[in-house]
């Protein structure tokens, strides 16, 4: 059933008990009009016939006043008059067959109390009231008026009263219908035709605003229902950007973690590269060290050797002052000197191999040096592509850097140092086959001895100041590979330490890439999340228009369905 018969049957209800409650109360009211107009007639009559009275007349001549009353024609239904003994009874009558008919006990006793009772049997007005000569109660008179025609009129008039009302009724419910029509029923309409739109999802109709002149709560639901849709709509599309813009950021966090993923991956591989040269560089330290060791022996045999020399040559001085005296003696000491200084040869000519040898396991450890120094670098590379996960891989990177740089330094001192014991050898080396030389030529020419004994002098005090020097440079040297031992040792625990780095990096990574797999799981839960938001949002039509604060006049000519 529509809203507007709705309305019409409870206003049509309304009207209709308020018709019958007023026709009601005027029926009441006539009714008391009509008792109250009869009870006036009685009294009246009743007043005209006490004031005729003496109180002497005689029952005769009062049944003769009420005749003259019944003559008169006063619509008078009955008068009676009732004596006030002990046994009231009726003493005269218009009827006959009412004298001597007892009188109502309490209609007595009110009348000797001077009161009047009115009472109402269907249609008769009954007055009872007392009668009074000189201002005393002597007879109680009764009166009967019939006041059937008022009442009918009474009930005429309602019945007029309740025609009229269902025809003034009719009228008003027409007009009554036609304005709930006009400014209720067509506004709802379009309420009920854009509430349906907006329930199958279409957002894309605009409702009209009432006019201005419209100031009721009708115009009121209707810029709320506008404001209410038009928020509706900005909010969708508002959901549906946020939900666009959601997905594209899920798909670019997807992207950089798949290549988070892949760098984390590569960081892996290089750390596992640096652990195994790291290893490598420990054994290779190890292997250098023992070099180091042999080469510690060999010097210190060289030491001992330029001793022996040392003593030989103090020897071959001395003997070269005694050989004025003792050229035999000279001979012999010349062979010892040959035999020594061919000794000296030997053991500086290892002495130079065994530089050799310094000279290239120095070599190796600056390649090392290099490889550790390139392999940090690249380390470094990779955490800065790390970014904020590889800071901790990148302070390891630079301490292998700075490491491997202390490294190069040590193995070029080294191997400068090395390079000037090579070309003090290779002097002592020219200078002793100098004196075998000049010796081999004294055991020739033995006789020519104290000629030459001056000059072999010289050169034994030269030999001995070189074997001094030499001495001294072996000393340097020995000092120098004490340095390097002690240097590599360093290395090989840097180196150990670095490996250890390097493990507790690769266990960081392997979390991080852990941490990034499931950051990967998140963006996918997240991308799909912006899918179903965007399918949620896509149920709805909308389209995009411009929020304007124009309000425009609703033309409501058609009639909806408003159930």
């Amino acid at each position: 059933m529509k809203v507007a018969n709705k309305i019409i049957i409870m206003a049509s209800i309304s009207l209709i008990v308020v018709t019958l409650v007023i026709c009601s109360v005027f029926y009441s009211q006539s009714r008391k009009a009509a008792i109250s107009s009869g009870e006036e007639k009685a009294l009246g009559v009743i007043q005209a016939f006490d004031s005729t009275l003496s109180g002497k007349e005689s029952t005769a001549e009062l049944q003769a006043s009420l005749d003259k009353l019944k003559s008169a024609d006063l619509e008078i239904v009955d008068f009676n008059i009732y004596s006030l003994d002990s046994q009231p009874k009726a003493i005269a009558a218009m009827t006959a067959a009412e004298i001597g008919k007892p009188a109502d006990k309490e209609d007595i006793e009110a009348a000797k109390e001077n009161r009047t009772v009115t009472l109402l049997n269907k249609n008769l007005v009954d007055v009872t009231t007392p009668l009074h000569t000189d201002g005393k109660i002597t007879y109680v008179a009764g009166v009967q008026f019939d006041i059937a025609d008022e009442l009918e009129a009474s009930v005429d008039l309602v019945y007029y009263i309740i025609i009229v009302s269902l025809i003034l009724l009719v009228l008003v419910m027409l007009v009554f219908w036609l304005l709930v029509r006009r400014f209720f029923t067509k506004p709802l309409g379009v309420f009920v035709r854009f509430s349906e739109q907006i329930a199958a999802g279409d957002l894309r109709a605009d409702i009209e605003v009432l006019n201005n002149s419209r100031k009721d709560e009708i115009g009121l639901l209707s810029r709320s229902f506008y404001q209410m849709v038009f928020n509706l709509k900005h909010t969708l599309e508002q959901i549906s950007r946020s939900s666009s813009r959601l997905a594209d950021n899920a798909n670019q966090i997807s992207l950089i973690s798949i290549m988070a993923s892949r760098t984390e991956k590569s960081i892996a591989a290089s750390i596992d590269e640096i652990a195994k040269n790291s290893k490598e560089q420990s054994a290779s330290i190890v292997e250098s060290s023992l070099g180091i060791d042999e080469v510690a022996k060999g010097i210190e045999q060289i030491s001992m050797s330029t001793e022996d020399v040392a003593h030989a040559s103090a020897s071959s001085l001395a003997q070269a002052e005694q050989g004025r005296v003792i050229i035999h003696e000279t001979q012999q000491m010349i062979e010892n000197l040959v035999i020594d200084s061919s000794e000296s040869v030997a053991v500086i000519e290892r002495l130079g191999e065994k530089t050799k040898e310094i000279d290239g396991i120095n070599e190796l450890i600056s390649q090392i040096a290099s490889q550790t120094n390139l392999l940090a670098l690249n380390a470094s590379i990779e955490a800065a592509r790390a970014g904020e996960q590889g800071k901790g891989f990148a302070v390891v990177a630079n301490e292998v850097k700075k490491l491997a740089e202390r490294s190069k330094t040590a193995s070029d001192q080294v191997s400068a140092m090395i390079h000037s014991i090579q070309d003090e050898t290779e002097a002592v080396v020219l200078q002793i086959n100098l004196s075998s030389e000049k010796t081999a030529q004294g055991l020739n020419v033995v006789h020519e001895a104290g000629k030459a004994f001056a000059h072999i002098t010289e050169k034994v005090d030269s030999v001995n100041s070189q074997i001094i020097n030499v001495s001294a440079i072996v000393e340097e040297i020995s000092s120098s590979s004490e340095e390097i031992a002690a240097t590599i040792q360093l290395i090989s625990n840097n180196a150990e330490l670095s490996s250890g780095k390097a493990a507790h990096a690769a266990q960081a990574t392997v979390r991080s890439m852990s941490a990034m797999q499931e950051m990967m799981d998140s963006t996918r839960s997240l991308t799909q999340l912006a899918e179903e938001l965007d399918n949620l949002v896509n149920q709805f039509q909308l389209e995009v228009q411009a929020a304007t604060d124009t309000e425009t006049d609703t033309d409501f000519n058609e009639e909806p369905d408003v159930a």
